[in-house]
C-alpha cells in the first residue's frame, strides 16, 4: 500500500496530508517498538519520496505544506528526543507558513504531545515563534 500512496504524492498531489499520513503509516507499520536509525530502509524511502515531493512541487510556483510536515513527522518517529533537529523542523515550518491560518492546527497536536515537547522545550520553542513573529511585525 505505500507504494500506491508514494504513486499519488509524486505524480497526484504531494500536498495531501492523508497520503502522507496513510504512506507513512504503511511504511513503518511493521513494528511500531523498533527503534530506527538513519539507515533504515523506512526511513531511507521515506526521505527519498520527501525529497522528490519537494522537487516536484518546486515548479508549481508557491509553498506546499506536505513535504515539510512529513519531516516533522519522521523526525518524530526516527528519534523524538533529538530536541535541536525537531525544534529546528518546526522553526522552519512556521516560518514558511506561520502566516497561514491552518499553521496552529497543523502545529497543535505536536505542542500538545507531551511526549514529544516537555514543558520547558514547549516553552523554548514558543519563545523562538514569538521573536520570529517579533523580527516580522517590525
Amino acid at each position: 500500500a505505500a507504494d500506491v500512496y508514494e504513486t499519488l504524492l509524486v505524480t497526484q498531489d504531494g500536498d495531501n496530508w492523508k497520503f502522507w499520513s496513510r504512506f507513512m503509516s504503511n511504511c513503518f507499520s511493521a513494528d511500531n517498538n523498533k527503534k530506527l536509525c538513519d539507515v533504515d530502509p523506512e526511513i531511507l524511502r521515506t526521505r527519498r519520496v520527501i525529497e522528490r515531493v519537494r522537487e516536484s512541487l518546486a515548479t508549481k510556483g508557491r509553498q506546499f505544506r506536505g513535504p515539510a510536515l512529513a519531516s516533522i513527522e519522521l523526525q518524530k518517529r526516527l528519534d523524538p528526543s533529538d530536541w535541536p533537529e525537531l525544534q529546528r523542523l518546526v522553526l522552519n515550518y512556521f516560518k514558511e507558513f506561520g502566516s497561514r491560518p491552518v499553521c496552529a492546527r497543523d502545529l497543535q497536536g505536536l505542542l500538545k504531545d507531551g511526549r514529544i515537547f516537555g514543558n520547558k522545550c514547549r516553552e523554548e520553542l514558543l519563545a523562538c515563534m514569538k521573536k520570529e513573529l517579533h523580527e516580522i511585525l517590525q
